[in-house]
């Protein structure tokens, strides 16, 4: 009984691993359960043909990115966050403008046309001798003129023109912020795409080894030397393998259309495989260059001129208790001759003094709007540099965990593919139990899973890392 048992395990070892069969009794040296000689099996090495249709590779993305210059390419033409950053800085320089035409000569030209449709009679004022005669005479009479106006004494206005000029300063900066977290989210973008296609390869691999098993301990039954709990043991992590394959897939589509996104498209994007993860960390590390320290970022800079401008605000209205003094002078033509020179033109200049004594209380309450608004950007100001420093600190300390904790699953898939190794083994030469294959098995392409995302996890952290410190121009 004990012969037919071991020639049934030699059978089914013939059957589904040659190279262990190859050290099996009858053709040399049994392998030790305590020192396997050969690797993980494959099912390319188990000598199975599986033929199923989730192996098949997730459909090919119908846009790729070819290199990290053509995505910055894309990102400039057609990201709305950078379009959007970049209008906020022409309207600043609209605002300036509208401030600094107050503080400028007014050139207004008018015109007017009249018609008298009741007459009267009168001396003429057109005749020398004043004779009577109906009036007023002509009855259509035109004119043109034009009125400069010259602020000598603008004091609100001078203030609040200086003041939108900070302000195409602070949009600028809010520019070169967006390119950092733009060039962040392409990125991480980018490697996410690498990363999930990699995941996807790796639940397929595992979804084929789980077959093998299967297959293993059907061939075992139908030869005597299994059961029914066996199979159905390993036909449980066949499914568990197949969730993560369709897992793994939906993953790879959302990320190739986060990548879409990153793009400023619509459709989902892949990754051309000639881009590598080396290059694409020191493609995005050449992009930026080092902002040095936490009060050089951008968004603190731009906080920070934020609440300088709120400042200059509340300090606006006090200059507007001060009057206003403007040169005027009018030229105008008349069609007819006027009574002030007897002549068809007049000119004139003068100086205009206008002081606001009283409004209401507005420019009180508007101080105290502008005042309230200033305490609250002072706060953000002061809140954006805490929350900066506090990111850049677990940025670097975050590569650091990121290191350890790949170097902890490269360990535990090492060992979790040595102890697969001798379960399998065990259980082909008889001595092991399904349980042990199945249960080991599936802790190896678990770690498998594991150390792909730690990779990931790791280059995203140095990217996170080096642009938490990082001035970026796109």
């Amino acid at each position: 009984m004990k012969r037919s048992l071991w020639a049934l395990g030699v059978a089914s070892l013939h059957l589904v691993h040659p190279v262990l069969a190859q050290n099996s009794p009858g053709g040399g040296v049994a392998p030790s359960p305590e020192a396997p000689a050969s690797p993980t099996p494959s099912a390319g090495d188990e000598g199975v043909k599986l033929d199923d249709p989730m192996l098949e590779p997730i459909e090919a993305p119908t846009q790729v990115i070819a290199n990290w210059r053509d995505a910055l390419d894309h990102v400039r033409t057609q990201s709305t966050d950078y379009r959007i950053a970049l209008t906020q800085v022409e309207a600043a320089r609209g605002q300036a403008r509208m401030a600094l035409a107050n503080v400028l000569p007014t050139l207004i030209g008018n015109g007017n046309l009249q018609k008298h449709l009741l007459k009267g009679v009168g001396p003429n004022l057109q005749d020398p001798n004043f004779s009577d005669g109906p009036i007023p005479n002509p009855d259509t009479t035109w004119n043109l003129g034009a009125t400069l106006r010259v602020p000598l004494l603008s004091a609100r206005n001078w203030y609040d023109a200086a003041t939108a000029r900070r302000q195409i300063a602070q949009r600028a900066i809010q520019v070169e912020d967006a390119q950092r977290l733009i060039i962040g989210g392409l990125a991480q973008a980018l490697v996410t795409v690498i990363t999930t296609e990699r995941l996807a390869e790796v639940t397929r691999v595992n979804l084929s080894a789980a077959l093998s098993t299967l297959d293993l301990n059907r061939r075992r039954t139908s030869l005597g030397a299994g059961n029914a709990i066996d199979v159905l043991r390993a036909d449980q992590e066949v499914q568990t393998s197949r969730l993560q394959v369709i897992e793994a897939d939906e993953a790879l589509r959302k990320a190739r259309e986060a990548l879409g996104a990153a793009l400023g498209e619509t459709d989902a994007w892949g990754v051309s495989s000639d881009v590598k993860l080396d290059q694409l960390r020191k493609d995005a590390r050449d992009t930026c260059n080092d902002a040095g320290t936490v009060q050089d970022r951008a968004d603190v800079r731009a906080a920070r001129a934020g609440a300088a401008i709120a400042e200059r605000n509340r300090d606006a209205v006090t200059w507007s208790f001060l009057p206003t003094v403007d040169f005027v002078s009018t030229i105008t033509y008349n069609s007819f001759i006027t009574n002030v020179n007897r002549k068809h033109s007049t000119w004139t200049i003068g100086g205009a003094l206008t002081w606001h004594l009283y409004d209401g209380g507005r420019r009180y309450g508007e101080r105290t709007l502008n005042s309230a608004l200033w305490e609250q950007s002072k706060q953000q100001s002061i809140q954006v540099e805490r929350d900066a420093t506090i990111q850049v600190r677990q940025s670097i300390r975050g590569v650091e965990v990121a290191k350890r904790s790949l170097e902890v699953a490269v360990t535990t898939q090492d060992i979790a593919e040595n102890n697969a190794q001798l379960a399998r083994a065990k259980f082909v030469n008889g001595t092991g139990s399904s349980f042990d294959l199945v249960d080991t098995q599936r802790v190896a392409r678990q770690s498998k899973l594991d150390v792909t995302v730690k990779e990931f996890e790791l280059l995203q952290a140095e990217i996170i890392a080096y642009l938490a410190l990082a001035s970026c121009d796109i």
